[in-house]
């Protein structure tokens, strides 16, 4: 599929039905976690795309209010939204819990209930982790 034919909305990926496991839970989810710095966020967003865990993940610039050790803080920090097929989640919150500066990072997987079938579909193709992925 040429990206003219993604844009027009041609979809010749997998049917809404195809993308639903045995369940009946859907197979995308959007996950999100946070970086203190920008630097931190690419390189989690790279190492996750190039290993095929997320068809994508955006990054955008946050401010977060919380308790920790009984005070509250406030830190400018890095949200990625990471779009991924659900039955990758175990993996995904490894490769974020091994690479992560934080001592508790923020790890939340949202299940998508529906969405655009040419880029849910989208999203099931660029992320299978058995598919070749050409070196950095």
């Amino acid at each position: 599929m040429d990206s003219g034919s993604f844009l027009r909305g041609e979809n010749t990926f997998t049917s809404v039905r195809e993308r639903i496991d045995m369940t009946g839970e859907r197979k995308c989810c959007v996950i999100l976690t946070t970086c203190s710095d920008k630097k931190e966020a690419e390189g989690l967003a790279r190492l996750l795309v190039e290993q095929r865990l997320a068809g994508c993940v955006q990054i955008s610039a946050v401010t977060s209010l919380y308790e920790w050790e009984e005070e509250i803080q406030k830190d400018d920090e890095c949200l990625l939204l990471i779009k991924a097929r659900s039955d990758l989640y175990s993996e995904i919150e490894g490769v974020i819990s091994g690479n992560h500066s934080y001592e508790v990072p923020e790890i939340i997987k949202i299940p998508i209930e529906d969405g655009l079938d040419a880029y849910l579909g989208w999203i099931d193709r660029v992320s299978r982790k058995e598919a070749l992925r050409r070196a950095p």
